[in-house]
């Protein structure tokens, strides 16, 4: 039963995708894949290993978002530091903990624990809709035409 596995500093011979088939290693507790050429988005099959406590993929380059997964999982140590990722940081799970995960060089990152100092995210309200020019002109010209109208009978 595999519970530990470290493939760390193999720059030489590890590149391009973190396998998807580490995701079928349900046993897994520790996986350490640090310093290596990892360029791919984190598969999603890792989110099976629900048994993680020790996770570290930093030093690659590794894009995209931090995997919401993440949070849910119960880790104790999470290093996802000098890599390419973007987006907003969780801050549930091990991410509400500023001492028990890593981040550092990953520039794009915003939000998060107030601790870290990372920049607010952007956020655009999706939900909010504004009236289209063309409503917005009629309304005007439906009002001042009103007024006229009214101002007209006041002086007969």
């Amino acid at each position: 039963m595999l519970t530990t596995l470290d493939l760390s500093y193999n720059k030489i011979k590890i590149s391009g995708n973190i396998p998807n088939n580490l995701g079928d290693c349900g046993s897994l507790s520790r996986l350490s894949l640090k310093e290596n050429l990892f360029q791919r988005m984190i598969p999603s099959t890792l989110s099976s290993l629900k048994g993680m406590v020790e996770l570290d993929i930093s030093h690659n380059n590794l894009p995209g978002q931090i995997p919401n997964y993440l949070e849910l999982f119960n880790l104790e140590y999470l290093n996802l530091s000098h890599n390419d990722f973007e987006g907003e940081v969780p801050t549930l799970g091990v991410f509400a903990n500023e001492s028990a995960f890593s981040i550092f060089g990953n520039s794009r990152l915003c939000g998060g624990l107030v601790e870290l100092g990372l920049p607010k995210c952007n956020t655009t309200n999706k939900h909010k809709k504004s009236f289209p020019l063309f409503v917005v002109v009629i309304l005007i010209i439906f009002t001042l035409s009103t007024i006229i109208y009214m101002y007209s009978i006041c002086l007969v």
